[in-house]
């Protein structure tokens, strides 16, 4: 399981870095699995400078937005978080995963 979540944290880093401007900065619970079955991963900060999952830091340099699409850019201009928005920005679909996969983040109160 370890293994696994590990293996997520790397994707979610991989795969958010295509989307926009802001989101809504704070904590959020993430979720990874296929449709017919998501594993709790922990919690995640999205913060305008940095992204935090699983006690591994990601520094963000600029985001940008395009419609509900958003994406985090590190300062050499590559992408390192993707998401597209839901529920108003409450919940955060990572895209480009693996075919089958699925990662949410939702946004705690």
């Amino acid at each position: 399981m370890r293994c696994v979540k590990l293996l997520m944290f790397f994707l979610l880093l991989t795969v958010l870095s295509a989307c926009a401007e802001k989101l809504t900065s704070g904590a959020y619970h993430v979720k990874v699995g296929t449709k017919d079955m998501m594993f709790d991963l922990g919690t995640a900060e999205i913060r305008l400078d940095r992204i935090i999952l699983g006690g591994r830091y990601q520094p963000v340099d600029h985001w940008e937005r395009d419609g509900n699409i958003v994406t985090a850019f590190d300062r050499d201009g590559s992408n390192v978080f993707q998401v597209c928005e839901e529920d108003g920005g409450k919940t955060l679909v990572v895209m480009n995963l693996e075919a089958g996969m699925r990662m949410t983040l939702t946004l705690l109160d």
